[in-house]
């Protein structure tokens, strides 16, 4: 019921209901019962909430005592004026849960008659939200208040969803790129990794100019699927692996052979890559208190706590394992791809994992977004798609975002891309 109305309540309202209602008194008079309506099959489906219950009891409370100020009016136009310190995803959940409470009571959204003028206000003792309804020349205000708690029932998150932003394309494969900032000069230099070749490019993002540097990479035979990673030393140099090969430029290309357990698997955590294969050997002793014979996997992502650090592996036989400073896992799931990357957008938990599909190269292949709760996935959203298999995964730097490879089988293209996490609409 997205009105098109734009009135927004009066300050002075604000102000007096602010001062007149306490946090803890409104919803203690307020039964949590779904109304008679929204029971009924005539009433539309509800929307899913996302919100705290105490959260759904605040609203229920703000739409019954709309209802009752409508009387017997069930056309209305109704707006939501966030005001608080609530973020824009919260603000959007809050107006649709309240939208879909009218309309389980019989309400049909009209641009004219009963106007709903819905304000989040906060105060010291913690939020009120206001409504103002008014229907020709009379108008009245009601208003619920909620506390504010350190209990995370009556917290509300921002729910993450995954954005992609493909930066490059090209018909030959890669294993990485890599988008760098020069210091000297305003423009980027992007870095795509091949199998057996480096390529440096010089413009802005999206906006790539010819061929710059590079040079070819001499490698040891492997496998089909090879892996590689492309880091920045700094502003100037990068240092590449791929599969035991380990090269750095500039000021030109210098490759050698792989010196044991130095491959980057991500947040500082090294391994040796098994000659041959596309898996790393197991984490270095030194990559945490890991104890215990070496585990070989595909890819892990580390997750750090004030406690230390915990981490997840996608091990060969299929599974991915969870492992707390032991060489015990303390969860173990299934259904998840190869490739992993550990985020932290800063909604929702602390730590998120990307994961990729099971497919193989010849098939779609997917993100979904992962929390872990109690040492078990629990899946976030909306997975995003792709139009062909994923073929190497890495977080960034900043844990914003990570690095995806991926080919298009409908253009048969390989294409490098930036999945994020958001935290708003």
């Amino acid at each position: 019921m997205r009105a098109s109305c734009r009135i927004l309540l009066s300050h002075s309202a604000i102000v007096v209901l602010l001062l007149t209602f306490r946090a803890s008194t409104t919803l203690a008079q307020t039964s949590s019962a779904p109304s008679q309506a929204a029971q009924s099959t005539q009433a539309a489906p509800a929307v899913e909430s996302h919100l705290p219950a105490k959260w759904n009891e605040a609203v229920f409370a703000l739409a019954e005592k709309i209802a009752g100020a409508a009387g017997t009016s069930r056309q209305i136009c109704m707006e939501v004026k966030n005001i608080s310190s609530l973020d824009s995803s919260a603000t959007s959940q809050i107006r649709l849960a309240i939208e879909s409470e009218l309309i389980g009571k019989g309400f049909k959204p009209a641009t004219g008659g009963l106007r709903a003028r819905v304000t989040l206000s906060e105060g010291n003792e913690g939020f009120v939200w206001v409504a103002e309804i008014q229907q020709g020349d009379s108008s009245r205000v009601v208003a619920v208040s909620l506390s504010r708690s350190i209990n995370s029932d009556t917290t509300l998150h921002a729910t993450p969803f995954l954005q992609k932003r493909t930066v490059w394309v090209q018909t030959d494969p890669f294993v990485d790129f890599l988008e760098r900032q020069m210091t000297t000069i305003p423009v980027s230099v992007f870095t795509v990794l091949e199998r057996d070749r480096v390529a440096l490019y010089m413009g802005n993002t999206g906006h790539w100019g010819g061929f710059s540097a590079g040079g070819f990479i001499s490698i040891s035979p492997s496998s089909r699927d090879i892996r590689g990673r492309v880091t920045a030393l700094d502003n100037k140099k990068i240092k590449m692996f791929v599969a035991t090969t380990v090269c750095t430029n500039p000021p030109f290309l210098d490759c050698v052979a792989s010196a044991g357990r130095e491959w980057p698997v991500g947040d500082g955590w090294n391994s040796q890559y098994a000659p041959g294969r596309n898996y790393f050997t197991g984490l270095s002793e030194d990559s945490e208190t890991i104890k215990g014979d070496p585990r070989p996997f595909f890819a892990v992502s580390r997750l750090e706590y004030d406690h230390g650090s915990d981490w997840i592996e996608t091990e060969l036989d299929g599974m991915a394992r969870l492992y707390k400073s032991s060489p015990k896992p303390s969860g173990a799931f299934s259904g998840w791809g190869d490739d992993i990357a550990s985020v932290k957008p800063g909604c929702g938990a602390s730590w998120q994992v990307l994961v990729t599909g099971t497919g193989d190269w010849t098939k779609a292949d997917f993100i979904q977004l992962y929390e872990i709760d109690n040492d078990q996935p629990r899946p976030i959203g909306q997975r995003l798609e792709f139009l062909g298999p994923i073929l190497a995964m890495w977080s960034s730097d900043d844990k914003k975002s990570a690095r995806v490879v991926s080919r298009n089988l409908q253009t048969g293209m390989y294409e490098a891309s930036i999945v994020s996490v958001s935290c708003s609409d």
